[in-house]
């Protein structure tokens, strides 16, 4: 197996923030903003993102105008709580980040469960907002939401684990 190579904590906070809120990882390691401007730059990106999803996922679902007026309030909402894990994630991260050059068992042992504990939050978060589409929409919608909320969110998941090194 491939090592990965180990990353400073402020590196690895950036390459999250670009995987998890704008889904591109092009910035070079020398273009990391400081600490400082991390809240401004995952704004900005999570703007980016949001932006992407909404249109992918308004090209996917072909709403009628009736149903667009349902969804995208609740989508809204979805979408603000998302921001919010995202956040929690986001600490998860950089206190791995933080810790990486001096991880223990038991300090690992508490990240894996912090970040198991934010899937579980994820995935109920996406049921939550799964039923009130499914209550409103109906049932193939609803699963047509999940389907590609669930793709977009993959592939954010896929960039994450790619830039973030295994502990050692």
């Amino acid at each position: 197996m491939k090592r990965l190579t180990a990353r400073t904590p402020s590196q690895i906070a950036v390459i999250v923030v670009l995987a998890s809120l704008s889904g591109v990882i092009a910035l070079a390691q020398s273009q990391a903003p400081p600490e400082a401007n991390l809240k401004a730059y995952v704004d900005l990106a999570r703007q980016d993102l949001n932006k992407a999803k909404t249109d992918i996922l308004g090209q996917a679902m072909g709403f009628t105008p009736e149903q667009a007026a349902k969804f995208w309030p609740m989508y809204s909402a979805y979408t603000k709580e998302l921001n919010a894990l995202g956040d929690v994630r986001l600490k998860i991260i950089k206190d791995y980040a933080d810790n990486f050059q001096s991880m223990d068992d038991q300090k690992a042992d508490g990240l894996a469960k912090r970040a198991m504990d934010w899937e579980a939050k994820r995935a109920a978060l996406k049921q939550k907002y799964y039923a009130q589409v499914r209550q409103a929409l109906g049932g193939k919608l609803a699963a047509r939401f999940l389907q590609v909320e669930n793709r977009l969110l993959t592939v954010v998941d896929l960039q994450v684990a790619a830039e973030v090194p295994l502990v050692e």
